[in-house]
């Protein structure tokens, strides 16, 4: 038997020897109280008990679906656990200079593409560092132009080493501006030094 799925009813009908109730968990709040409250067609099949306050008629269910996780778009591998954001609505990554500064970071710590998980915020509907650690599970977390406002942990320096859980974050300027900003570059490079892979 090579297909072992059937729609065949009369099959069906000797697993299913029970009433079935099909709930629709998208109903409404009325049409769900409407469903409720109304009788299904096969109650008539019950046994009428002398106690009329027992209710055996068949109960709708609503059927709660699991929650979704929030899937990302990343280019890379992620083999070691490196979360790159980067945060340009314009651009898929930045600009040509912005991706230049990025090689040449990612190079000067010793990190190739594969190692890495590169994502553009501009792309995640405001995703947290909670949804982003669920997701990645980054041991190093790099923020190019992403605010720790944004990921929902206040108060975070940029350009320095902030622990997050088991994770290791540094914020930092956009790509594109960065990419111009020796004093800034610097500061990046002294907290950049400090990590170890």
């Amino acid at each position: 038997m090579s297909d072992q799925l059937t729609n065949n009813p009369e099959a069906l009908r000797l697993f299913f020897t029970e009433d079935i109730y099909l709930v629709d968990a998208a109903q409404t709040t009325t049409e769900s109280q409407t469903a409720t409250a109304a009788q299904p067609e096969s109650t008539h099949m019950l046994p009428q008990l002398e106690n009329p306050g027992l209710n055996l008629a068949p109960a709708v269910a609503s059927i709660q679906e699991p929650a979704l996780e929030q899937r990302f778009q990343y280019v890379g591998a992620n083999q070691r656990n490196i979360l790159i954001l980067v945060n340009d609505s314009h651009n898929p990554v930045s600009t040509l200079q912005g991706r230049e500064l990025l090689g040449n970071i990612l190079k000067s710590i010793g990190l190739s593409r594969n190692d890495c998980a590169l994502v553009n915020y501009a792309t995640c509907d405001g995703a947290d560092f909670n949804a982003l650690q669920g997701f990645f599970k980054p041991q190093y977390l790099f923020a190019f132009g992403v605010s720790p406002d944004q990921l929902g942990i206040p108060g975070a320096a940029f350009n320095s080493i902030v622990s997050k859980d088991q994770s290791k974050l540094i914020f930092s300027s956009n790509l594109d501006p960065l990419s111009g900003d020796a004093a800034t570059k610097k500061l990046l490079w002294g907290s950049l030094k400090q990590i170890e892979l």
